[in-house]
């Protein structure tokens, strides 16, 4: 009987193992993803603010990765974590990190969580037990910055002040308000947020067409003042 409770603790125990140990080292993987990327899109933004100052750069990346707690500690990262270069489209329409290709415009980071690194290995609970008590979780984010620009052209002819009601310069009699939408167009991007364009849904309006026009461009810059 003596035996038999004792075999039945060992399997107890790496049940405990699996249950503890397991669900922690995912959850380190999980927050140490969540880290990096945090730091690469830090030091991304900060390549375009500062025009490719990859220093700066990494200054940022390193204090965004140290806001961020992995295992219960901040993330440490050093400068040889961060590699700069280009995001470029293959032929298959996948994008891939160049390194040391120039303009810097887009950063690659490695998170190594291990006893050679700054930040240590992650300490397990329950593994030491059966002789391992460290997990060395890796991961490796790229994010790149892109310059957009944007073309508003307009036509100052006379057709702006005509509406769809056929007749210049008139306007159907009982009719108020402008019936149009202005919509946030979502343009795919290779970067991480989309951007938003506002569109002008054409429609039935009372007023002239420079209406729209002037509540495209307040959206416009509403989305800035968010930004």
């Amino acid at each position: 009987m003596l035996v038999f409770i004792l075999a039945l603790l060992v399997v107890v125990l790496v049940m405990v193992v699996f249950s503890v140990d397991v669900a922690f080292m995912q959850l380190s993987r999980t927050e140490l993803r969540a880290a990096v990327d945090a730091a690469a899109k830090a030091a991304a933004g900060e390549l375009t603010l500062t025009n490719g100052d990859s220093n700066k750069a990494t200054t940022k990346g390193i204090l965004a990765a140290s806001e961020n707690l992995v295992a219960g500690k901040p993330l440490e990262l050093i400068a040889s974590d961060f590699e700069f270069g280009q995001s470029v489209e293959n032929q298959n329409g996948v994008w891939v990190f160049k390194k040391d290709r120039q303009p810097y415009s887009a950063v690659r980071v490695t998170a190594v969580k291990s006893s050679s690194s700054k930040s240590g290995p992650v300490h397990l609970f329950f593994a030491p037990f059966l002789g391992r008590d460290t997990f060395s979780p890796t991961r490796v984010a790229v994010a790149s910055q892109f310059k957009q620009e944007l073309v508003l052209c307009i036509d100052r002819s006379h057709s702006m002040t005509f509406n769809d009601s056929g007749v210049s310069w008139s306007y159907p009699s009982g009719v108020t308000g402008v019936d149009f939408k202005v919509m946030a167009v979502s343009i795919p991007t290779t970067h991480y947020s989309p951007i938003l364009i506002p569109m002008i849904v054409a429609g039935r309006s009372s007023l002239p067409q420079w209406t729209p026009l002037l509540t495209s461009l307040k959206t416009v810059n509403r989305f800035q003042e968010l930004d």
